[in-house]
């Protein structure tokens, strides 16, 4: 833990945590398809896909798209699906 932000200062192994179905929405995302593309590929709602995207997020230890697509890039999802 950082003592000044308290924060963690380690993050879970990027794939250990999502599911199957959070997998291919974080691969989706690391592809870099908004979430409008992520929902039709997966035949999701859009709503869905935001609450998968948000668990995802809170599963990884990130803040955001951004940071969740460069995890997902370096444990080799997301290549131009």
């Amino acid at each position: 833990m950082d003592a000044a932000t308290g924060r963690a200062t380690t993050r879970p192994e990027p794939l250990d945590q999502p599911t199957p179905r959070e997998r291919q929405a974080l691969g989706l995302l690391a592809s870099g398809l908004p979430t409008t593309a992520i929902a039709a590929r997966l035949g999701l709602a859009r709503k869905t896909v935001n609450n998968t995207l948000s668990a995802i997020f809170a599963k990884l230890g990130v803040n955001n798209r951004t940071e969740a697509a460069l995890l997902a890039r370096q444990a080799g999802l997301g290549s131009d699906t």
